[in-house]
Order: structure tokens, then sequence, then C-alpha cells
């Protein structure tokens, strides 16, 4: 009986120690109701005494807690203190409701120190955030259904919010609404989603950034915006001092460790300063505003060359003609820019235009050791002279585009009874003059982004005959209705044509 009566007595002692432990265990200082006082340990409620505090154990695992306590107000009675009892939760922070105060709880770091992040919102509030628990929803103060306000929340356009000081762990949340294809994302977001097993993540490209700790994508390229709005090429001295300026400078030190400064690559000028305008080539390219002759410097990546000479041709070429997929704002220029990914090879890119690929076919190319192009209609398929140093004069050098054949081979062959040896085979200024003397030498440059030679009525090579003057007689040539056709009326190698058609 004694042995019996003692087992009795420390089985019930027993089972009272685990229905303690089944409403958290523990003791320490009483609550708000003594008979469920000594659950907790001193300091509980903020971790005051160096232990977690009673928030960070419920982002960790709120069913711990709700084993005992409701989380709503909704149910109420039973002495148990729920989460929204008087003086609990947000009634016991002053001005709670001031964005400046949840909000930077909202942006902690997830995890079971800081008892903050979006995901505490959600244990209250709903994973959709549509009120849970508490049945109060974030749509009627925030005016949209989730944690965060109205844009803008970048710290711009007189706005105090911004959204780059949460921390990056609370991307699972974000990502609820945010994943690549959803409506509500700004055109530049991820048009895919991350491979598999990624987990979202502001910077990984999930969501709005890539693989570098930046409010905008890098690239930063032509048609992208950053969290302001704002573009890279055109971007104002306003819009870089609001916006920018917050990781940027032009030079000396950036304010964010990591973000380049502008003169990495623009290296001549302040792109938004007065007189280089925003979104030009003169912050980085030397020559005149909007480089109608190219650039006019003397190292990369202003080398003047032969620039000036082909971009003041009748023919109306631009950067693009030879540096196709490589202007302002692309990859390629990006990529290329001074020391932006390593150290430049210069030149430019080479990427020229197909309409200028040669008639007998082969890609036209660039050759970056002689500075040579080769396949181009407008030199006849032949290897041009090099870019830098090299020089070609047009009224004596014919021969360096043109080719005398049998059968040409090149738009711009010269055949027929040019081939003839014993005729017509002789210099080309034995009867064409190219000292501009006639139109078709003025204009001899004009078409050279077509295939035609004969383009009238500015470039018949008719309109460069000008006999030399081993050629006596009448020393004329008369063009018929067809070209080429016409007839010569002169005397030359002692034979007389009074008249004879040519070809």
């Amino acid at each position: 009986m004694r042995r019996g009566g003692f087992l009795g007595r420390w089985g019930m002692a027993l089972a009272g120690l685990l229905a303690l432990a089944a409403c958290g265990g523990g003791t320490g200082a009483a609550g708000a109701v003594p008979y469920y006082g000594n659950y907790h340990p001193p300091g509980w409620i903020d971790g005051t005494r160096g232990q977690k505090a009673h928030g960070a154990e419920a982002v960790a695992g709120v069913s711990a807690c709700t084993r005992c306590h409701e989380i709503s107000i909704l149910k109420v009675g039973s002495g148990v203190p729920t989460c929204m009892t008087g003086g609990c939760h947000h009634q016991s922070t002053p001005n709670f409701a001031d964005p400046a105060v949840h909000g930077l709880r909202a942006k902690l770091a997830v995890g079971d120190v800081s008892g903050g992040s979006f995901f505490s919102c959600e244990i209250c509030h709903g994973k959709d955030f549509s009120g849970g628990s508490s049945a109060q929803a974030c749509a009627p103060c925030h005016g949209t259904p989730a944690p965060h306000p109205l844009r803008p929340w970048r710290a711009v356009g007189g706005s105090v919010l911004t959204h780059a000081t949460s921390d990056p762990s609370n991307a699972a949340v974000c990502a609820q609404c945010h994943l690549a294809g959803s409506s509500l994302n700004p055109a530049d977001h991820p048009a895919l989603p991350a491979p598999a097993a990624t987990q979202p993540g502001c910077f990984n490209a999930t969501l709005c950034h890539g693989g570098e700790l930046a409010p905008h994508p890098v690239p930063f390229l032509a048609g992208l915006t950053d969290a302001a709005g704002n573009g890279h090429l055109n971007a104002t001295a306003a819009a870089f001092s609001a916006d920018c300026s917050t990781c940027h400078a032009y030079a000396g030190t950036s304010p964010a460790t990591g973000a380049p400064l502008c003169s990495v690559c623009h290296r001549l000028a302040d792109p938004v300063a007065s007189g280089t305008q925003a979104g030009t080539c003169l912050s980085c390219h030397a020559g005149a505003p909007g480089l109608p002759l190219g650039p006019s410097g003397a190292a990369f990546p202003s080398v003047a060359g032969a620039h000036a000479k082909h971009m003041a041709l009748p023919t109306a070429l631009t950067c693009d003609t030879c540096h196709a997929g490589s202007g302002t704002g692309t990859g390629a220029h990006y990529t290329n820019a001074n020391a932006r990914n390593g150290a430049p090879t210069g030149p430019a890119p080479v990427s020229m235009d197909a309409v200028f690929q040669s008639q007998s076919g082969g890609a036209t190319a660039f050759t970056t050791a002689s500075l040579t192009c080769s396949n181009v209609s407008c030199h006849g398929g032949q290897t041009t002279p090099g870019w830098v140093a090299g020089t070609l004069n047009s009224a004596t050098q014919c021969m360096a585009c043109h080719k005398v054949a049998s059968t040409g081979t090149q738009y711009n062959d010269a055949s027929g009874r040019h081939a003839n040896p014993s005729e017509h085979n002789t210099t080309c200024d034995y009867c064409h003059d190219m000292g501009l003397a006639k139109p078709g030498a003025q204009n001899h440059f004009k078409h050279l982004d077509t295939i035609a030679v004969r383009v009238a009525p500015d470039q018949l090579p008719s309109d460069t005959i000008l006999f030399g003057p081993n050629v006596t007689g009448a020393r004329t040539y008369t063009t018929t209705a067809t070209p080429g056709r016409g007839n010569c009326t002169l005397t030359c190698h002692g034979q007389s044509h009074n008249p004879e058609q040519w070809q």
C-alpha cells in the first residue's frame, strides 16, 4: 500500500509536469494570468535576458505557440493570453502603424533571431496577406494586397520609401506575386523562371536583378529601367542625383561598395554634365556632337582612322554600317567599354551590314591584325588598305577596287571589250577621268549600298569618260538608250572609230 500510494502520487506529479510541458514548459516570471505563469524564461517578450525573444521563436515555428495561445483576437475567455490581448503585439509598440516602425520589422532577415521579416507578417495576416487569423488584410492600409506600399519604392520622386533595405531572405515572399511572367512586373523583369531547384532571390534573376547587388539589370542596356524607372542611356543630371547617386559617383569613390564609377566607361566626361548631353557619345568618344564623321581621337575608343573619309561619302553610312549590333546600349558595346569587363582589345567589334557583301560570296570580314576588310562589295571583293594608316587614291588606283575580266565576278568588274588585250586592255585613265571633271566621277561613291554600278542619272560610268591625250580625232562618246552601249567617235591606236559602238 505504501509503495502503491507513492507511485500514485508520483504519477500525478509526472502528469502535471507533462501538462506544463505541453504548453511551452520552463519556469520564470509570472504572466498576465497567475495560473498560466512560470512557463517562459525571464525576458521572454523581448529577449532582454540573452535568450531568443518570443517573436523569433514564433517565426521559427509558430505551431509551438498555438498549442496554448490563440493568434486571433476572436477567441478569448480561456484565461490564456492571445496574441491580441491588450498590451501585446502591435498594441505594445508605439506608432506601430507608422511604416517607419512596422516596415522596418518586415524588412528584417528571416530567421530565429530577428523575429521579423515578411514571414512574420504572414503568421497573423495570412500567407497571401488577405487577413489570416487576424482578420486584418494589408490592402486597406497599404493600398495593395501586399506587405509593401504603392510605388515608388526607391527614395525618388519625393518618396522616402525604399525596398533596397529589405533583407534578400524575404525574396520567397516577394516571389508569390513577382515571379517571371507576372503581369505585376516591369518590362525589364526576367522573362523566364529560374532553372529548376533555384530558390527565389533578389539577385539571381528569379526576381528583378541579376547576379550583382544592383537595383537594375546588369548589364544595364538600352530599353531597360531601374527600380525608379530611369534608364542608363537617358538619365538626366536630376535623375542621377535623386536615383543613381545612391550607389554611383562619376569619379572618386562610389557610395556603394562594388558599384563602378561612371568614369570607368565614360572616360572623357560626366555623361550627365552640361555639354556632353545625356545619352550621347561624347562622354566616351572624341569628335563632333553626334559623331557625324566618326570619332576623331588617336586612341581607343576614339581612333579616327578612315572614319571621316567613309562617313563623308555620298552614300549615307552610320556606325551600324560596320559595327552592326554593337551600337550604343547593346551588350557588345557595354562589354567592350573600357575596363568594364576586363581590358578591351580594340577596335570595337566589326560586323558589316550584309548589303555590302561582295558578289563572289563569302562573309564580309575584318582582320584585326592588319586592320583590313575583305569580301566587301564597295572594294570589289578585294582586301582593303589598313584602316588606320592605309591610303587609296581613287583617281589613280582604280585596280585596287576594280578588276578587268572577260566575265565579271564582282559587281564593279570591267568586262566585255575592256578585257580585249588587242584593243582596250590599257590604263583606266586612257578613257576615264576621275578628277571630278564629270558627274560620274563626282558621284563615284554615291550608291555603294546597291549592287548596281549603273544608277541613272548620276552614276553612269559613261559620265566618267574623258579621253586621254593619246586619243585624237573628235574624242567624243555618245550615250544611247542602253547604258554601256554608247558610240565612240575618235582615233586611237591608229584606227578611226566614226562612230563605233562600245561592247
